[in-house]
């Protein structure tokens, strides 16, 4: 992108940096409109072109690709076992045996 000697923007895609970054690029819209002032052959012309660039949501990349890798969940898994080892001998000891 550059701003030409009468104030214009202009966008060349083909130069070796844009190619480089075309994916950013998400949508491309351009309007061009024709004003005709005033009445007869000789009415004074200009014309209006109106260019829009969409880029891609970076920080919405950036969140997917973290949820998709598991950098941060919304819910934890959690195991609410307890393994003690020795605790049945111990509580016997205590309370004796239990029969079922």
């Amino acid at each position: 992108m550059r701003v030409s000697a009468n104030g214009m923007i202009e966008f060349d895609l083909s130069t070796p940096e844009a190619q480089e970054n075309l994916h950013l690029i998400k949508k491309i819209r351009t309007k061009r409109s024709r004003m005709v002032e005033g009445k007869g052959a000789n009415a004074p012309t200009w014309e209006h072109e109106w260019t829009e660039v969409e880029l891609y949501d970076a920080l919405a990349a950036l969140l997917a690709m973290g949820k998709h890798y598991r950098l941060f969940m919304e819910k934890v898994e959690q195991d609410k076992s307890i393994n003690i080892e020795g605790l049945e001998a111990i509580l016997n000891k205590v309370y004796g045996s239990i029969s079922k």
